[in-house]
């Protein structure tokens, strides 16, 4: 502890004597990044290179990435969140969580919030390393976007992903680094912040149970790793991401972190990465304490580097220099097991990513320098994009008789009660790695509502929080018996899934469960009640679905963060009317789930699940599926598409949407493009149908007619031939809609073609 406190201490002073060189070429900007960067490498010492590629954040001592005075080089921190806002590094905007923006379908959405995080994140930087802080969270390279599937509703992490389809993932991972990075960087002198694609490769659960991630071994078949767990990370990756970070499991039978094959045939050899990999935080120790692959640090050390890793995330709880790998490599350069070479190599990507950000040339000369959080924090325009993007995530999933949208007119004065746990607690509106809460800028449940006009109260029914293992059954009654409208706020929260937790089943804890089942037994009991759901995934609302429960309307709110009273108003009273779709499948209690650690996908996610036969469960919703209000509904005709496609060619196509009359309301439709193989000739565990395009559609209060245009590319088309993926020949059908069902019921287009 001592030693943690002197090196904060000496943070200031260091920041300070190491001034600019401009004598050195390393700091000329007029010299080519690579000539700059092999200059300021070959100018340390083998030592200098092992603690830069040691210090990635965390432990003790384990980051900044320390100071090279003689040099003039500062500390730089590696160690920095931004999924869902700049997460817990003082001031920042919070914006909704991942798996919300995913409702939207929109790479639009995702990239305007990546961006707005970036500005803040750049901010951030400026002022903290201008005060000398280089402490974890205040660097300007992020370990996000999470982009791993949502492949089992268990899984504690969902909230953190873009759902469970490959094709989805990739485009909006795709979206999120040009937001955070400031675009193109081919375009671009500087990167505004710095994008991680993680985790590589197939982490997706378990957490906790039913076997600990740090000692989890995922078995995945070749073909499960090719269509399903892959192809994401390499579209990530193709749109500029400085880094990509590997996970902390085991993958057939050697850690991600360790994983030659993975970190080198695939990521470098194959897809031509030239960034850095970075490690979980822990994962390199992990590898020794508990899959047991190395005998000791010294050897992990050796081989992770060998493997492919260029800079270690250590665990927070190390007590000393001793516990973190990479500081091995010293012993290991000793005895002539690593190279200068090899550490020249590993070192490479990280300095030129610290250049690619500007730390190099003169302020002055990179725009995103004068930014300032000040300048940039909970701004009007940050706050009103929060506010839009949570009420644009909302999946409306029951709308009874059309109760939706209420006129502020239908609320002005009307008593609304709030009842659940979520209904008045702020904190349970984020989700992981969420920006630090900033109360004066919160506009929880009560606040939005009463801006429209309503009259709220909140009723405390759950006496101990989202668990609701006691409660005040008297409570729901008085609330009847006092409200005109009653919205149910229930869900999950850290408590119940999270990283390190997974959860057990689908159920609500019991005591939101009994609340929700007392209103959907009894209609006509209760005043109409809409339920609110916050969670990560699906949970058993199986009753309140009913079309003759007592719940007249149901939307599913992921985590919306700061601005969620603003944004549930603006849905209710029909300001925005829904477009979000789900992002996962919502699977009914009674079906049967394959176990969280069988990684072949079989019969989970929509692309795989087969047709139930008879009377067996299906899903209770389906991967995109989502309604909207009335006078939003779109109709899609006169699809235009080739009937031949050619093996590795793309396929164009188009069609006509329009909203039938004139629209009181800005309309707002995800259409979606799916392939599935002709009736009677899929082959073998391909899927049965998959996402190849998506397209936001847009109407200003009017229900003109749009031509819609979307481009599938070759590689979106492929399928497994047994060794490979590619374009297989054959029969397939192109399917335009919303979500794919038994029978195709939902498929508002479609059409043969053949590929040959």
């Amino acid at each position: 502890m001592a030693m943690r406190l002197l090196w904060l201490l000496l943070l200031p002073i260091l920041s300070i004597v190491a001034a600019r060189h401009p004598e050195l070429p390393f700091w000329d900007p007029t010299l080519s990044w690579d000539a700059r960067v092999r200059d300021l490498l070959n100018r340390l010492t083998d030592s200098e290179l092992v603690e830069q590629l040691s210090k990635g954040g965390a432990g003790t001592n384990g980051g900044p990435a320390p100071a090279v005075p003689r040099l003039g080089i500062r500390p730089y921190q590696w160690n920095t969140e931004c999924l869902s806002g700049h997460g817990e590094a003082g001031p920042a905007t919070s914006f909704p969580q991942a798996i919300g923006l995913a409702a939207t379908f929109s790479p639009e959405l995702v990239e305007a919030m990546a961006r707005a995080t970036g500005l803040e994140v750049r901010a951030s930087y400026n002022d903290y390393s201008q005060a000398g802080n280089y402490s974890d969270h205040h660097g300007l390279t992020c370990f996000a976007p999470v982009i791993n599937l949502l492949r089992h509703p268990y899984w504690g992490r969902n909230q953190e992903t873009y759902g469970e389809d490959p094709h989805l993932t990739g485009v909006l991972s795709a979206a999120f680094v040009r937001g955070l990075q400031g675009g193109d960087l081919a375009a671009n002198r500087f990167a505004l912040a710095g994008a991680g694609c993680k985790h590589f490769a197939a982490y997706s659960g378990p957490e906790d149970f039913p076997v600990s991630r740090v000692s989890f071994n995922a078995i995945v078949p070749e073909q499960d790793l090719r269509q399903s767990f892959l192809p994401q990370f390499r579209r990530c990756l193709s749109a500029g991401s400085f880094s990509v970070m590997c996970s902390y499991n085991s993958v057939n039978g050697v850690p991600a972190c360790a994983n030659k094959r993975l970190l080198t045939d695939v990521l470098r050899r194959d897809w031509n990465f030239t960034g850095y990999v970075v490690s979980d935080e822990g994962a390199l120790e992990f590898a020794v304490d508990f899959h047991k692959y190395f005998a000791n640090r010294s050897e992990a050390a050796v081989g992770a580097l060998q493997a492919g890793v260029n800079l270690e995330l250590s665990p927070p709880g190390c007590p000393d220099q001793a516990c973190i790998v990479f500081e091995h490599l010293h012993e290991a350069v000793a005895a002539g097991r690593v190279t200068r070479q090899q550490l020249l190599g590993r070192a490479y990507p990280l300095f030129y990513t610290r250049m690619r950000l500007g730390e190099f040339d003169p302020a002055d000369s990179n725009p995103y320098s004068r930014l300032r959080l000040a300048d940039i924090v909970q701004t009007d325009g940050q706050r009103r994009l929060s506010a839009g993007l949570a009420a644009a995530s909302f999946v409306l999933l029951k709308n009874a008789d059309d109760f939706l949208p209420l006129s502020v007119g239908r609320l002005d004065g009307k008593r609304v009660g709030l009842i659940g746990p979520f209904a008045d607690n702020m904190t349970l509106m984020y989700g992981s790695y969420a920006a630090d809460p900033m109360p004066q800028y919160q506009v929880p449940l009560r606040s939005g509502l009463a801006r429209v006009g309503a009259v709220v109260t909140v009723w405390r029914y759950c006496l101990d929080g989202v668990l609701c293992r006691r409660r005040n059954e008297s409570v729901l009654l008085e609330a009847a018996r006092m409200s005109d409208l009653l919205l149910v706020a229930v869900g999950t929260g850290q408590l119940v899934e999270a990283e390190n937790t997974d959860r057990r089943n689908l159920s609500l804890p019991s005591g939101q469960d009994r609340l929700v089942r007392s209103l959907a037994e009894s209609p006509g009991r209760w005043p109409p009640a809409v339920l609110l759901i916050f969670s990560g995934g699906p949970v058993d609302i199986q009753l309140a679905a009913d079309p003759r429960s007592g719940i007249r309307a149901i939307l599913w709110c992921g985590f919306p963060a700061q601005e969620v009273g603003v944004a549930v108003a603006a849905v209710l009273t029909g300001e925005m009317s829904p477009f979000a779709s789900l992002p996962f499948t919502w699977y009914s209690p009674d079906q049967p789930l394959s176990s969280i650690t069988n990684y072949t996908l079989a019969n989970m996610t929509y692309r795989f699940l087969d047709e139930p036969v008879g009377s067996a469960p299906r899903p209770l919703y389906r991967f995109g599926q989502g309604l909207t209000f009335a006078a939003c509904r779109v109709q899609l005709s006169e699809l235009s598409a080739p009937v031949r496609v050619a093996r590795g060619a793309a396929l164009d196509l188009a069609f006509s949407a329009s909203i039938p009359g004139s629209s009181e309301y800005s309309c707002l439709y995800s259409a979606k493009a799916y392939l599935r193989p002709a009736p009677g000739s899929r082959i073998g565990r391909n899927p049965r149908v998959w996402l190849v395009a998506m397209r936001l559609i847009a109407w200003q209060r009017g229900g003109r007619l749009q031509q819609v245009r979307m481009h599938v590319l070759p590689e979106d088309m492929q399928l497994w031939n047994g060794s490979a993926m590619s374009a297989l020949a054959g029969d397939y059908e192109l399917l335009i809609g919303d979500y794919f069902d038994d029978g195709c019921a939902h498929c508002r287009l479609r059409q043969k073609f053949s590929i040959v």
